[in-house]
């Protein structure tokens, strides 16, 4: 799964995008867009209730992708050129010997200083994927048909052009995160238990089983997703909370 960012700025202090772009498997995933209809993101809380105040007077334009829309939330599907594009500026951040010829902080700063050069590249190549500024990487914008919906499936080819289907639920994005799956993990822990009992004979053998395996599992876990955000998102590890 790949988090990347889409930020715009006009001056240092100032973001007008803030958009998140997730893929769950290489073509697929999820789009929310986060375009400012104040021109800036950045503002106080006395200015950001004057904004409010406007979007509810209908003073201004609407927040969505869609000139004419406040829908933000899009389950995308994307063409392969797309891809093509994507690995190619991901590639990058691999294919220098930079850090081959320094060490410690030295190659620290060189390996940070390429990193950014490829996000602010990787981030024009998004916001100018969604602003349809690049022919032959585009999208069209769709709602599910009857079929799609009731299956959950998609039916259209989008080798050529990618497909941002609307999502009314505007949740669709969470079937990617971990919250939500308590169940799952409770069904694991309860069958570890059980089978551990089993076999053992005792409940505070079994209970300290299933501490320490989901203990390790969780470890794993924060390594494995932390190094993957690190690589995928473009984002220095000391940026990380």
């Amino acid at each position: 799964m790949f988090f990347i960012t889409i930020s715009f700025s006009q001056n240092r202090t100032l973001l007008e995008y803030f958009s998140v772009l997730v893929l769950t498997h290489d073509l697929h995933g999820y789009y929310i867009h986060g375009r400012s209809v104040h021109g800036r993101a950045d503002t106080g809380m006395a200015e950001m209730n004057e904004f409010l105040q406007k979007e509810r007077d209908d003073l201004c334009g609407y927040r969505g992708l869609e000139p004419t829309s406040h829908l933000q939330t899009f389950t995308i599907s994307l063409p392969k050129s797309f891809r093509s594009r994507y690995d190619e500026i991901i590639s990058k951040t691999y294919n220098t010997n930079t850090h081959v010829r320094m060490s410690g902080f030295d190659q620290t700063t060189a390996r940070m200083a390429i990193t950014a050069r490829v996000n602010d590249e990787m981030n024009t190549f998004l916001r100018e994927f969604i602003e349809h500024s690049i022919p032959e990487v585009d999208y069209v914008i769709r709602n599910r048909s009857f079929i799609e919906a009731l299956l959950n499936i998609e039916l259209t080819d989008t080798i050529q052009t990618g497909n941002f289907l609307r999502d009314f639920s505007e949740i669709g994005f969470s079937s990617c995160f971990l919250y939500g799956r308590e169940w799952a993990h409770l069904s694991f822990e309860a069958t570890l238990f059980v089978v551990a009992y089993l076999l053992l004979n005792s409940l505070t053998y079994a209970a300290a089983i299933v501490f320490c395996v989901s203990k390790i599992i969780s470890s794993i876990t924060s390594v494995l997703c932390t190094n993957h955000l690190v690589r995928s998102s473009l984002v220095d590890h000391r940026f990380l909370i």
